[in-house]
């Protein structure tokens, strides 16, 4: 678990049990799947490249994208709604629309439209870099539980980037600052 201030300052974090048992921390080492907490990045890269609007139709449909073979990916329970708000199919979690989106983001390239995916994820703070593969619009390549947070902070400082930090300011003995976090949004 963690959890950021908006202006990206940790207010808690949980990196696993017994720190004297492991010191490998979960948080912010870790390599795990996002799965659909990362589509909301596909769809704010298609918001802004004008791809969808707020209030677009998408289809919920059957779709492959060429990887040397048909690869389809389906929805949980393997049906389709159909004409749907896009807010709706983002927040039903539809898995075939962000594959859509990253085609239309791409023009037709898949990999072109990861590579948008990506600059949005470096623009919103991800320190990691997340794997080109065709399923990463669906949360399939590895990310940090840190970068994640740090990525959704950008989501609530509309679209504004903070750095993660543990310590707003330190102070040396004779009251001199000697770190203070970078930060246009601490105020």
């Amino acid at each position: 678990v963690v959890v950021l201030d908006h202006t990206g300052g940790l207010r808690a974090m949980v990196g696993g049990r017994d720190y004297g048992q492991s010191q490998f921390n979960r948080a912010t080492q870790a390599m795990r799947q996002p799965g659909s907490s990362f589509k909301p990045y596909v769809y704010a890269t298609a918001l802004e490249d004008g791809v969808i609007k707020p209030d677009s139709i998408v289809v919920d449909r059957p779709t492959c994208v060429n990887i040397g073979r048909p690869w389809c990916p389906q929805n949980y329970g393997r049906s389709y709604a159909g004409a749907v708000p896009a807010i709706v199919a983002l927040a039903k979690s539809i898995n075939t629309i962000p594959i859509q989106l990253n085609e239309k983001i791409g023009k037709g390239n898949h990999k072109a439209g990861r590579a948008r995916v990506h600059e949005l994820l470096r623009k919103s703070g991800f320190a990691n870099e997340v794997r080109d593969i065709p399923g990463m619009p669906l949360g399939v390549s590895e990310v940090t539980v840190v970068d994640m947070a740090t990525g959704f902070n950008a989501f609530a400082n509309g679209g504004k980037q903070t750095k993660p930090y543990v310590a707003r300011e330190i102070l040396g003995q004779d009251g001199n600052v000697i770190y203070r976090a970078e930060t246009d949004l601490a105020k």
